[in-house]
């Protein structure tokens, strides 16, 4: 029997995502398997396969709940642009300068997208996860997950012109500033639910 531990990453992942609530049972049954000689792949499919199986149970048991959570979610987020973008848009246009399409500007534009819309998804995901309550887990991912869709569609959507005018390898340089902030944003809605944090994955609760 070996008495290496299994993978930190893997056993991290499992202990914050892991919904249901055997998950210190099952970590410590696969420690064991693993001790006894399975694989690192082996621990990682299994974890995966832990978190899918918890993530669906709450789903079905909660599945009202979730969807207003992800609902009441993109209200405040609709309300939020429509509020807050026509400032945004006039903030960046005042302050942000360089040449028009040049790689300054947009890394420029992109930087203060980002740290505008922040507070909005830190907002997101701590709504989300206060309203499902049961299925924060499930909420919170579904809903930065939503996110990051919708904003590489924007981005895509609002470049188009770019696309047809140009080689794919001039679209994609002229493009990637704009998709940074969105993985970011949606790293900070997992932080805004709890999810990245170390809170305990069911301290809201009724």
């Amino acid at each position: 029997m070996r008495t290496s531990r299994p993978p930190v990453i893997a056993e991290w992942i499992l202990h914050r995502f892991g919904p249901m609530p055997e998950t210190e049972a099952i970590a410590g049954d696969l420690i064991e398997q693993y001790q006894q000689g399975r694989s690192r792949w082996w621990y990682w499919r299994e974890v995966v396969v832990a978190i899918f199986r918890g993530t669906w149970f709450e789903v079905r048991q909660d599945s009202g709940l979730l969807l207003i959570a992800i609902a009441m979610s993109w209200i405040l987020n609709l309300a939020w642009h429509s509020v807050i973008t026509p400032f945004e848009n006039s903030l960046i246009d005042r302050y942000v300068f360089g040449p028009p399409g040049s790689p300054d500007i947009r890394l420029s534009t992109a930087f203060a997208t980002f740290l505008i819309e922040a507070p909005l998804a830190i907002a997101t995901g701590w709504t989300a996860a206060r309203l499902a309550r049961r299925c924060r887990i499930p909420a919170v991912f579904g809903m930065a997950g939503s996110l990051l869709v919708v904003g590489a569609w924007n981005v895509w959507k609002n470049t188009q012109i770019a696309w047809a005018a140009d080689s794919l390898g001039r679209y994609f340089t002229f493009v990637w500033p704009f998709l940074l902030p969105i993985p970011l944003l949606t790293v900070l809605v997992l932080f805004g639910g709890g999810l990245l944090t170390g809170s305990p994955k069911r301290s809201i609760r009724t």
